[in-house]
């Protein structure tokens, strides 16, 4: 199944940075410094190798030679591990992402007191983030912070939420799929189904202080604390693993996130749909909590 699959992927990817880390980093850094991942590598939903997503807090400032140097060598060396830049720049070599505690206590002030598409997706990577190798504690402090500037900004929360409009659910009014002529007449599983659910569930969450990282752990926990019914969320839980299942036949096909329905079998395109049904009474249920409608 593609969600052990990726547990698995993601363990021996956090064993070999862990192991990097202590290999590459001087002592001094080490005992003041948290590093983790994020985005989903955080998540823990990462079924093939991708680009780097890492970041260091740092307990206080330490020699600026020293830590430019371990930025330098650390991502280089992943580089050689075959893990490519992130083309965000969301990564240990860029000191935005590589720096004292104290100053991403800032940034959060900044991301939710101005608000705009790069703060909301800077509060989205570090919401998933977690420790990896160092002080942990750092990163549990970091999130508390965060979590709490941003629990009960409604309008903030309504602006961060709306991303789940950026992309149109492939899925027709009599339950027929839309596919693209420009994409080979496929689907795409991330923009269409997996991105909607992950961030509108992201969104729920970090409202009510959730502080669990996957998506199936922030959808129990949800449902545990009663902002999703239990058959929903069961329901929610399995059209999103039947997405990622299907993402990793394509990314295994050299596709990416695209899918060609007419490659499935006639079962799988009727799962296909059931998915996308999900996704789009879920991306209601968020509208309708965070009054999307607002926007027009």
């Amino acid at each position: 199944k593609a969600e052990v699959i990726a547990e698995i992927i993601s363990d021996l990817n956090r064993r070999l940075l862990a192991k990097l880390f202590h290999f590459i980093a001087p002592a001094e850094l080490r005992a003041k410094a948290c590093l983790i991942v994020m985005g989903s590598e955080g998540r823990g939903e990462q079924t093939v190798r991708t680009d780097q997503d890492n970041g260091l807090i740092l307990s206080e400032p330490v020699d600026p030679a020293m830590l430019d140097a371990f930025r330098v060598a650390f991502s280089r060396a992943l580089e050689d591990f075959g893990f490519p830049p992130c083309p965000g720049n969301v990564m240990v070599r860029n000191p935005l992402w590589s720096k004292p505690l104290a100053d991403y206590l800032g940034d959060f002030h900044r991301w939710v007191a101005l608000p705009d598409a790069e703060s909301h997706m800077n509060v989205a990577i570090f919401y998933d983030a977690e420790a990896v190798a160092g002080k942990a504690a750092l990163l549990d402090e970091a999130k508390s912070v965060l979590i709490e500037k941003v629990r009960g900004e409604r309008v903030y929360l309504a602006h961060f939420a709306r991303s789940i409009e950026a992309f149109p659910t492939p899925i027709g009014f009599f339950n027929n799929l839309i596919t693209s002529e420009g994409a080979g007449d496929s689907v795409d599983l991330k923009k269409g189904g997996i991105f909607p659910i992950v961030h509108g569930v992201r969104s729920l969450a970090i409202e009510r202080g959730v502080t669990e990282t996957s998506t199936a752990a922030r959808i129990a926990r949800l449902v545990e604390i009663g902002a999703l019914k239990a058959d929903f969320g069961r329901e929610l839980t399995q059209a999103f693993q039947f997405l990622l299942s299907l993402r990793l036949d394509s990314q295994l096909s050299q596709m990416g996130s695209l899918m060609k329905p007419a490659a499935l079998s006639s079962m799988e395109r009727e799962l296909l749909r059931d998915a996308f049904q999900v996704v789009k009474q879920f991306r209601e249920i968020v509208r309708r909590h965070f009054n999307l409608s607002m926007f027009g």
